[in-house]
């Protein structure tokens, strides 16, 4: 390999490689939550964990997964030529070259990009700045996590925000473990400034090991 970015740690190894290309924080961090989709899949049906034995016929498989995933309508065109199009990335990076590089439409034949949103219904920036100056900090503190993050209300309240802020630091991600849908613990990526902002706003504002005050509890 042409970069020497570690070996035994395939996924820190991946966002080393980022890093080092000089991306943006967003970039990076879309980009590593993607390429650690790829090791997941290279754990769970392949089972190589070193990144010297990772080859192209490797990315030839996930490719053929994420077709088969667009196929199930468990996942969009879109976002699987984004995925595979993070692989490719990475690869280039820490090798040095496109040896690896599989295409996502002719090679692994995901179907092309075809609908987008014509209409956007959410409310825009400045409504959303304008509404939050009349509430109290907590408050606007938990919309933010809401609207940036994609928490329900009730996620958002037991939210432990000083403890999310750093593992969204460490990992680029957060996992969301009170107050979830079915009692199930999910993981958000981190992905934008925007989502780091708000659970910034959210840890400076928090009184307690949630956004509820430490007088109150939830009901």
């Amino acid at each position: 390999m042409a970069n020497n970015f570690g070996s035994r740690d395939i996924r820190k190894s991946g966002k080393f490689a980022l890093t080092s290309a000089m991306l943006s924080f967003s970039s990076i961090a879309t980009m590593a939550y993607r390429w650690r989709r790829f090791c997941d899949f290279l754990e769970q049906e392949i089972g190589y964990a070193s990144l010297h034995e990772i080859d192209r016929s490797m990315v030839q498989r996930y490719g053929v997964h994420l077709y088969e995933q667009c196929q199930s309508g468990a996942m969009s065109p879109a976002t699987a030529q984004n995925y595979l199009s993070a692989v490719n990335r990475v690869m280039e990076i820490i090798r040095g070259d496109r040896y690896c590089y599989v295409s996502a439409v002719h090679e692994a034949l995901i179907p092309r990009r075809h609908s987008i949103a014509e209409t956007n219904k959410a409310i825009s920036d400045s409504e959303h700045e304008n509404a939050l100056q009349e509430l109290p900090q907590p408050i606007a503190a938990m919309i933010c996590l809401q609207r940036e993050l994609g928490l329900r209300f009730e996620e958002s309240a037991k939210l432990h925000a000083i403890l999310a802020l750093r593992q969204a630091q460490s990992d680029a991600e957060i996992e969301v473990v009170d107050g979830t849908k079915g009692g199930l613990d999910r993981i958000v990526p981190i992905t934008n400034e925007r989502q780091m902002q708000a659970l910034r706003d959210a840890a400076q504002v928090q009184r307690g090991r949630s956004m509820i005050p430490a007088e109150m509890s939830y009901r």
